[in-house]
């Protein structure tokens, strides 16, 4: 488990002290509503920033507790 002060994110790794985590652009799914999955990290949060770039989407979530949240 990957914990902060707000979230917490099941991974899969032997290190531990002082660590950054990040999320694979392909590992992400957006939903107007809320999934029922199998996916052992679920946030809720509302996407304050688009930008469409042809193949890609480029998107800004709002705040979930003290962490930001971008994609590209």
């Amino acid at each position: 488990i990957f914990c902060t002060e707000d979230i917490e994110l099941a991974v899969v790794t032997d290190l531990r002290g002082k660590l950054h985590a990040s999320v694979r652009p392909e590992d992400i799914l957006i939903s107007p509503e809320p999934l029922h999955s199998s996916a052992r990290n679920s946030f809720g949060g509302i996407i304050t920033h688009f930008v469409d770039r042809g193949s890609t989407f480029h998107l800004k979530f709002g705040e979930i507790g003290k962490i930001h949240f971008l994609s590209y």
